[in-house]
């Protein structure tokens, strides 16, 4: 599946659409300090997605911290 960067380098689009396109396309992010890490299959992650990745990399790793605090609160 490809994911359709242009819809998501603003950032008026919801995170939460951009990560389940991610997901869709068997990509995964999460946050280690202030790292951000990807895993991707062969072919997935392309230059665009990567720009956009980077782009809302302050944001994406803002809402995977607090869903794994939230997480850990359960």
């Amino acid at each position: 599946m490809q994911v359709k960067t242009e819809k998501h380098s603003s950032s008026k689009w919801l995170l939460s659409d951009f990560l389940h396109e991610l997901e869709s396309a068997g990509i995964s992010l999460r946050a280690e300090q202030e790292k951000l890490i990807v895993d991707a299959p062969k072919g997935a992650m392309t230059r665009e997605l990567a720009g956009v990745i980077r782009e809302r990399k302050p944001e994406l790793l803002t809402f995977l911290r607090q869903a794994k605090r939230a997480t850990a609160e359960l």
